[in-house]
């Protein structure tokens, strides 16, 4: 039996040649030897473990740096620049009561 015997083919359609379906005998042979063979865990050496948990858990923190770094940047200029805007806006005003107050009181 084929591989090709259990294909359907469309009601009007000619039996067309599907090389592409056969099978190599190589590529059995290298499948079967693929399944039947079985991977056995031996037990790790503790120091190669744990220096791959630390390496985990230095890229990780490396990975959150990078990121919350240009975060925290950004947050302490735009607070430099909001104390900024609202000391202009003091001065400003405080400046502005100090002219009114200096005036004659018939220009007030």
């Amino acid at each position: 039996m084929k591989p090709t015997d259990f294909i359907a083919s469309p009601p009007g359609i000619q039996e067309v040649d599907q090389p592409w379906i056969e099978t190599d005998p190589v590529m059995d042979k290298a499948l079967e030897a693929l399944r039947s063979s079985r991977f056995e865990v031996s037990d790790h050496d503790p120091e190669f473990v744990g220096a791959v948990v630390r390496r985990a858990k230095v890229e990780t923190r490396q990975r959150s740096l990078s990121y919350w770094i240009p975060v925290l940047i950004s947050g302490i200029a735009a607070f430099l620049a909001l104390f900024a805007v609202i000391q202009a806006l003091l001065a400003g005003s405080e400046q502005a009561a100090h002219e009114e107050s200096t005036l004659p009181p018939h220009s007030r």
